[in-house]
This record gives structure tokens, sequence and C-alpha cells, in this order.
């Protein structure tokens, strides 16, 4: 099977929906959306719209603000900020300037101890402040709690998901004038900074630990329990409209296994506004 386009046609969408009948409303089609933006089918499990649901499921803030960031999305600042509008529906009571600045004085605890632009010694130093001096990792107790998904909480507890923890990792590199990428691998979201060199894969879940190609491919098997071909196609970049629909379509399906209707529709009116940006 050859993968499909990470941009599906709108009348694909509509084509695969009827072979399905399944019946086109907005949420079913924007939540379907979703398998098309993650490529292996691995990387995703696609948790159905409830078939209804009261409309302004959604904190009205939490709303505001996701659609307000989408036009800049594709930047890092709209990225961190539709992340934290996705947090906002449930926290309710989140200062996103207190957000702003935990992330800052992450990155000045890593900027006063630099002495070059060298690429190796600031990730050096960046991995020494995140993972062996603050203690961020994943959080193998409740891997399948919300709170790993709001970036607020997780830089309060040092806990969150692959996906969350990737953000963090790439909002402070990105402030000591590093880039990284997110790479959207199924069972397991990865970093990769960019710059002089080979690229480097780091696995914010595990520490920070570097990884060559054979060694992440090996982490996907090892989080997913299955074999994976060693296909440049399961170490793609994620755009940030991927970065994001991934991250709603995480809290459906935490929300759905928990019978949390009102929430499950929250995340999919937030996905509907996403997928219809893309048109």
């Amino acid at each position: 099977m050859e993968p499909p386009s990470p941009f599906c046609p709108r009348r694909q969408v509509r084509e695969d929906l009827a072979k399905q009948a399944i019946p086109e409303t907005p949420s079913r089609r924007c939540v379907y959306w979703s398998s098309y933006l993650f490529w292996p089918p691995a990387s995703f499990i696609l948790c159905p719209a409830p078939p209804m649901f009261e409309r302004n499921a959604c904190r009205r803030a939490a709303y505001a603000l996701f659609r307000d960031q989408l036009p800049a999305l594709e930047t890092t600042e709209g990225l961190l900020n539709c992340a934290i509008a996705i947090s906002l529906h449930e926290l309710g009571d989140v200062d996103i300037s207190e957000t702003y600045a935990d992330l800052d004085v992450l990155a000045d605890e890593v900027r006063w101890r630099l002495h070059s632009d060298n690429r190796d010694a600031t990730v050096a130093h960046l991995h020494e402040v995140l993972f062996e001096e603050n203690g961020f990792g994943g959080n193998t107790d409740a891997y399948y709690s919300a709170s790993n998904s709001y970036i607020p909480l997780v830089l309060e507890t040092r806990r969150g998901i692959p996906i969350s923890l990737t953000l963090i990792y790439k909002v402070v590199a990105e402030k000591l004038g590093l880039f990284v990428e997110g790479l959207n691998s199924p069972g397991h979201f990865l970093a990769r900074v960019d710059g002089a060199g080979e690229p480097m894969i780091v696995d914010p879940y595990f520490g920070g630990k570097l990884l060559s190609r054979d060694e992440a491919f090996a982490r996907i098997e090892q989080m997913t329990g299955t074999t994976v071909p060693r296909d440049v196609s399961y170490l793609l970049p994620a755009t940030h409209h991927q970065w994001i629909a991934r991250m709603l379509n995480n809290l459906q399906c935490v929300f759905a296994a928990e019978g949390r209707q009102q929430d499950l529709a929250a995340m999919t009116e937030l996905q509907g506004l996403l997928a219809n940006s893309l048109f």
C-alpha cells in the first residue's frame, strides 16, 4: 500500500466516507481527515467523533485562542499557542504569560553556560538543563492521562508524553538558535536537531537520549510492539498542522476511553477548526 498524500484533497476524504457508508458531517469529516495526517498508519489511532454532541462544547477562551492562532500555526509561536489553547479547555485558568516565562527560564539556564554557537555544545548544555537538572521525561506511571498533553502541566510536573515533551524541547532549543523539527514517527514522536553536521535524532521521552537512525527504528518497535520497515517515511518531519492534529487525536482517544463525551466533543470541535484551516 502506498502512503497517502499528507494533504489529501477534500474530494478524496468525501469519497472515502462514501465508500464506508459514513454520513458526512463536519465533525466526522474533520476526524476522518486526521487519518491522512499521519503516515504510517501505526502512528495514530483514529477515534470516531461522537454521533451527537452539544455544540460549543469547547471552553470559549480555548476555542478563541486556538482559532486565532491557526493562521500562524506553521511558526513555533503559533504551534505553542495552539497547544496551550488545547490545555485551556480543561485547565481554564492557564496564565499564558507564565507558561512563556517558564520556557524563558529554561532557555536562560542554558544560555549563560554557552561560550560559542557550536550546535553540539549547545545541545549538550540543553540536555544537561532539561533532562539532568530539571528531570524532564516520560510519564511511565500514567501514560494515558490527559494531563500529559497539557503544556503548562508538563512544565510543572516535568512529566509528559513524547509529543508534548518534544514541543517543550523544540521551543527551548529554538530560543538558543537551534532548529528542531518533530518527527511524526508511528507510536513515538521524536525530535530532530538540524544544523552543521549530521542531523541529531533526540528522544525527549527517554531523557533526551540521542539515537542513530537504526536506534530510532528500534525505539519505535519498542513502543509499538510491532516490526517496523526501515523506511524513511517513518521518520518524516511533522508539519505543525500534523503535530496539533496528533495532539488532539491523542486526547480524543483518552476522552473516548474514559467516557468523557463533553471533552471528546470539545477536541472534535478543535479538530474541525484545524481541518478547515487546510482548505
